[in-house]
């Protein structure tokens, strides 16, 4: 079964409603260490809320943002989000608690000896990790846990307490867009995954309706002040719609990477786009569009706009010319691609020392010609990496960002002056140019020339011959493609799609375009084995599946253009809103 894509509504600017449990399902990673002092940030309906606890998904969130490239994002912006998430947390789990979701000794031991085993294998030791991480004892982890288990045991419950999608709403969702979501398939193939989808996303929306309820009457006292800035409040008023100082956050958040870390334009922003949402939210009404007003007004918003959208499409109703006219100019997204998939193992064909000291000399000879005044047009023409075309050039760069040979001859080079010798390193010889060096910040700026190892005939024989027998061994059905590794520890092997004819593959078994690979692939009959050295590497195939390339035709994909058309059409009218 062809995997099962996620429903994507095409709307422009469709407001999201995310809620991010800390640490459910995943590590927390805290970068600083406190120190529980027992002492609390403030009262949630008269529980006491730990300042570690804050600080920590504080730091959680911060850390996020950060891997997510999201990059110098304001502190007061994380603080007042996390200080939301705390609440959403705590509520989530008094809902929880209330349908008394319980969790076992025996859930809490599996997941606490699966995270410190992985800490251990990491390297780390997991009771300084506990303490980096806010944790003055194994208890308080194992209770974040159960926290964590708790919620995701309510999500659960509440998709198992919706009730089964009708067959027309079933219907409904296929038929939205069964080519781009099930890839032409039928409706039952697809009707299991399409039931979980729809309970989902129900038990979610319910998820956030009741924790809507929840935050209108929820009691904030006792706030230190240390967090009394960071209380969720109006921000912003437009006619008549309240938005909050945590709302606005959210959405200033996504213009982040656009204004260069100003607060005050990803805020400017953020407002325009909520005026304009709310214009649409009265148009939507104005037409007719109604939504479940218990929703987050965020939620509601999107709602709206997906109601509008939908009734935009439902009057566009377009000829066959203008279908036609559509398809000639977007032909070539209804072309099938010719594709291919295949098994592929790689063995990495160690070059003999001889090979080695070959390209060294190689390399020895050009550096008598190289001259700090010729030094960019020699690599330009002799070296073998990516660097070639700029001249060598790698810029500037600490001593660790380099393999110890290379950074210890740049870091004692003389700044200005071909570096004397040549320098080995596991991707070949280098020329070195030493261009500048500055010792206080540990950093150099250098251009090298890389020359690198070539398989001799004798290798390459010897070589040949290893790969011969692995075939023959395939052949003979004493080993199989996939499973090299089993007899020859140095083969790496995989399962490979959507392989092009110009030489892209997904998860490529090595770096950079690889063409002659791919058409060696498509010249070779269906499951016959063979190889092809690229280098001094060995990839041997199997191809399992081939696409063939095909036009695409107008009346076979009618269906297909008329949707693709009435859905461009409609995000124009929407994007004049905007």
């Amino acid at each position: 079964m062809k995997t099962f894509k996620k429903y994507i509504k095409p709307i422009i600017w469709v407001v999201t409603i995310l809620l991010v449990l800390s640490g459910l399902g995943s590590l927390l990673d805290v970068r600083s260490t406190f120190s529980n002092t027992g002492k609390y940030a403030f009262k949630l309906n008269g529980k006491k809320i730990d300042m570690i606890d804050f600080e920590r998904i504080r730091s959680n969130y911060a850390n996020q943002l950060n891997s997510s490239g999201f990059q110098n994002v304001d502190s007061n912006i994380i603080s007042l989000l996390a200080f939301d998430e705390v609440i959403n947390k705590n509520l989530g789990l008094d809902m929880a608690n209330k349908a008394n979701i319980k969790i076992s000794k025996s859930e809490i031991d599996q997941i606490y000896k699966e995270r410190e085993d992985l800490i251990v294998n990491q390297g780390g030791v997991f009771k300084e990790w506990l303490t980096i991480n806010g944790y003055a004892t194994k208890d308080e982890y194992r209770e974040e846990i159960e926290n964590d288990l708790k919620l995701e045991k309510f999500l659960q419950k509440l998709r198992e307490d919706t009730a089964d999608p009708t067959d027309e709403q079933i219907k409904k969702f296929y038929e939205e867009d069964p080519n781009l979501k099930f890839s032409g398939e039928t409706l039952e193939k697809f009707r299991e995954a399409i039931v979980t989808n729809i309970k989902q996303t129900e038990a979610m929306t319910n998820y956030f309706i009741l924790l809507e309820k929840a935050k209108k009457s929820v009691k904030l006292t006792d706030i230190n002040s240390n967090y009394e800035g960071f209380v969720e409040k109006e921000a912003m008023n437009e006619d008549g719609y309240s938005i909050s100082n945590v709302a606005l956050a959210k959405f200033a958040l996504r213009f982040w990477p656009y204004v260069n870390g100003d607060k005050d334009k990803a805020d400017e922003q953020a407002r325009e786009i909520y005026k304009k949402q709310i214009n649409l939210v009265k148009i939507a009404k104005e037409n007719g569009i109604t939504v479940n007003e218990n929703l987050p007004l965020d939620g509601q918003m999107a709602e709206y706009q997906i109601g509008y959208f939908n009734k935009i499409k439902s009057e566009i109703n377009p000829t066959d010319a203008q279908l036609e006219e559509y398809f000639k100019t977007n032909k070539a997204s209804y072309d099938t691609q010719a594709s291919a998939d295949a098994e592929i193992s790689v063995l990495d064909i160690d070059f003999s020392e001889e090979d080695k000291q070959n390209t060294k000399k190689k390399a020895s000879e050009l550096l008598k010609k190289v001259t700090v005044d010729n030094f960019k047009e020699m690599a330009k023409e002799n070296s073998q990496d990516g660097t070639a075309s700029v001249g060598g050039e790698l810029g500037w760069f600490n001593r660790e960002q380099m393999e110890i040979p290379f950074s210890d001859a740049v870091f004692s080079g003389e700044p200005g002056k071909i570096f004397p010798n040549i320098v080995s390193t596991k991707y070949g010889e280098h020329i070195i140019y030493v261009e500048e060096i500055n010792k206080e910040e540990n950093k150099a700026r250098a251009s090298h020339i890389i020359l690198l190892p070539t398989l001799s005939a004798k290798t390459l024989d010897n070589a040949k011959k290893e790969i011969d027998d692995m075939i023959k061994k395939i052949s003979d059905g004493d080993a199989e493609l996939l499973k090299l590794k089993e007899i020859n520890p140095r083969v790496n092997s995989g399962v490979f799609t959507g392989i092009t004819t110009d030489g892209y593959i997904t998860n490529a078994p090595s770096a950079g375009n690889l063409k002659e690979l791919s058409d060696e692939i498509y010249k070779a009959d269906l499951n016959n084995v063979s190889y092809k050295i690229i280098g001094n590497r060995c990839f041997i195939f199997k191809k399992i599946n081939e696409i063939k390339f095909k036009d695409g035709n107008f009346d076979e994909l009618k269906e297909k253009i008329k949707y693709d058309y009435i859905n461009i059409e409609a995000q124009k009218e929407l994007e004049k809103l905007f």
